[in-house]
């Protein structure tokens, strides 16, 4: 994982069955690759923690990120999804989880923690 391009460091925890993959700024890497990254290890993807840049996109009744750098689209999750609607900012940066894999396939959604507008 310390190979891929966008990967500043790695710290593997075996005791705590955790790795803790820190990214440049402005990376593009893609959470579909670091779950690739994983999986060819030989370990399984738990969830991850992530902070993320992007666009806030409305769909239906959907709150969503457009991820700055990688175009990906996460369902926002939680009580402040509330909040966002009535938010004039276009472009916020999150704090959250996105859940364990199940199976081969992850759901596309953060958790959220914190929003703030991007800087």
């Amino acid at each position: 994982m310390k190979k891929m391009a966008g990967v500043e460091n790695v710290e593997v925890r075996l005791k705590d069955g955790r790795a803790i993959i820190k990214l440049k700024p402005g990376n593009q890497v893609r959470f579909d690759d670091v779950i690739k990254a994983v999986r060819d290890k030989a370990f399984t993807p738990k969830e991850a923690r992530v902070s993320v840049q992007g666009e806030l996109v409305f769909v239906g009744s959907k709150t969503q990120i457009k991820v700055s750098g990688t175009n990906e689209v996460y369902d926002l999750l939680g009580s402040a999804v509330a909040e966002l609607k009535k938010s004039h900012t276009k472009t916020i940066y999150v704090e959250g989880v996105i859940p364990a894999p199940k199976d081969k396939a992850y759901i596309r959604a953060i958790e959220l923690k914190s929003i703030r507008p991007a800087p």
